[in-house]
């Protein structure tokens, strides 16, 4: 039971870190995706 009440605070501590991670990913994969559509955008404005 000790231990795991050691563990435990690191273990949350983990997860946090994790979710905030994952966050920034979603956060920059969603701008690199919309950065791309614009892209697409402007090279089609170019060929018409």
């Amino acid at each position: 039971m000790d231990e795991i009440a050691r563990l435990y605070p690191c273990f949350l501590f983990k997860k946090e870190v994790d979710k905030i991670i994952s966050y920034e990913t979603v956060r920059k994969n969603t701008k690199l995706a919309s950065f791309v559509k614009e892209e697409k955008k402007e090279e089609e404005k170019k060929e018409e």
